[in-house]
Parts: C-alpha cells; structure tokens; sequence
C-alpha cells in the first residue's frame, strides 16, 4: 500500500511541475505578442529618423565618385555638374532624385509617410513628400512627428540644413 500511495504523490508532483511549466510557456507566449509600447515606437522611429539622416549623408552616387554629402554641399554654388543617361544634372536636382530614390525603396515600403527637405534660412533647394502625403494634399505630416536635421557646411560657407520629418 505504502508503493502506491508513494507512486501516486509523484504522479502527482509531476502533474503539478507539467502545469507549472506550460503556465510559464502560454505567458511568455501571451507577453510575445503584445504590441510595442508608445514609447518603444517612438524611439524606433526617432532612430529611424536619426539613421536615416546619417546614412543618406555617407552614400556613394554616381555623380564623379562624389558621396550625398559631397552634392549638397555644391548646392549653393550650382558648379557640380552630374552626368546621367539623359544628359547633365546640377547636383541639387540629382541629389532630390537620388534621395527620391531611396525613400521610396525604404521608408515608403515600411509604410511611413515622410517630408524630406534641404534647406538655408532663406531658401528651400527641394522638399520630397511621401507618395501618401502628395495623395492626401498635404506638405506637412498630420498629428505627431519625429525630427531630425543635420547642419552642413555648404562649399560657400553657408550653413545647409538637411531635414527629415517621419510620420507617426
């Protein structure tokens, strides 16, 4: 008798430790699922907007071996001449369609809505609105948005300012 009843508080403890376990399995599952937090969202698409920024700047064209830094900082002075299939592009104008380019290969295909722009205090050289804004008549995003820009020195000596606003 004492075989059995010994047999069975392990069968049992054993049933309790099988459950324990697949509580623990069926709550990380649960937790797994949930949707991100406000903020986590935020920060990525803060780091999106940051990293988007910094990569665009150190990227190769194939404007004569010059990277995007290196075209909008010409953008004042007009003298960079890029040569493309269909004849000669100024490097302002190349760098929008190269910056076209990328966000639409991007940011466009994550489903974010964007306004990219190169700018002085006194003039704007190109503003790029996502495919969604353009579609909504918009020029400016809708509700809350992350920022970034970045200041550059131009070949003149004037401070360009390369800006990114993300949708959120």
């Amino acid at each position: 008798m004492k075989n059995k009843k010994a047999q069975m508080e392990i069968f049992g403890l054993a049933l309790v430790v099988i459950l324990v376990v697949l509580g623990f399995f069926l709550a990380i599952t649960f937790l797994a699922r949930e949707k991100p937090s406000e903020s986590k969202k935020e920060f990525e698409t803060s780091s999106l907007a940051a990293n988007t920024i910094n990569t665009i700047l150190n990227t190769d064209t194939d404007c004569n071996g010059r990277n995007y830094k290196e075209l909008i900082q010409e953008c004042q002075t007009g003298r960079l001449i890029c040569n493309v299939p269909n004849g000669t592009m100024a490097s302002c104008k190349y760098a929008e369609e190269v910056a076209k380019q990328i966000f639409t290969n991007t940011i466009e295909k994550w489903g974010n809505d964007y306004v990219f722009k190169l700018s002085t205090t006194e003039t704007e050289y190109f503003r790029i609105l996502s495919t969604g804004l353009v579609q909504k008549g918009l020029i400016e995003c809708p509700g809350n948005v992350q920022f970034q820009t970045q200041p550059i020195r131009s070949r003149t000596g004037a401070t360009i300012f390369l800006s990114i606003a993300i949708c959120t």
